[in-house]
């Protein structure tokens, strides 16, 4: 792999967000932001052990790290940098209302929604909210943070299970 082209593109991706998150913070007069998606905090994103960034390429659920390899045929994934985003909404006046991971998230929705919801599942439904929710899955894959502006009394029912921000 390229690492001068994986550095590149790493570094294309960072210098956007902020850029494309000013807008949306900006644009919310009363409201919330809600990120999902695969990342972590500073601290982890700038681990050791992810020395060559988080940039990941995949295609038929094999990952790879060339980006140039079946260009236009495979999905080419970065980490976000909950740390760095939270931050770029605190200067555009927003306010972090909460950060978990996806499984504290849902499963704190899913007991505000009551048993109706859950009420005898089929086996289709209970695989995907397994997937869904389990740790080992994309329970603590896929980070949530929640950010808002003139909502200060807000109480998210998927943020009931989420520790305090460390942002």
């Amino acid at each position: 792999m390229n690492t001068g082209l994986t550095s590149a593109i790493r570094d294309e991706i960072a210098a956007r967000g902020p850029m494309t998150f000013a807008r949306v913070a900006d644009a919310l007069k009363r409201g919330f932001v809600v990120t999902i998606d695969y990342g972590c905090e500073a601290e982890d994103y700038y681990a050791p052990h992810r020395k060559d960034g988080t940039l990941l390429c995949y295609h038929q659920h094999q990952a790879s790290h060339d980006p140039l390899t079946r260009v236009g045929g495979q999905d080419i994934t970065a980490h976000v940098n909950f740390t760095a985003l939270a931050e770029e909404g605190a200067t555009h006046g927003l306010k972090t209302l909460g950060f978990t991971d996806q499984g504290r998230f849902l499963t704190g929705l899913l007991e505000q929604a009551g048993e109706p919801l859950l009420a005898k599942p089929g086996p289709k439904a209970t695989a995907q909210l397994k997937a869904l929710l389990h740790p080992e899955l994309l329970g603590r894959t896929f980070k949530v943070l929640v950010q808002q502006r003139g909502m200060e009394e807000a109480k998210l029912s998927g943020l009931k299970f989420a520790r305090e921000a460390v942002f």
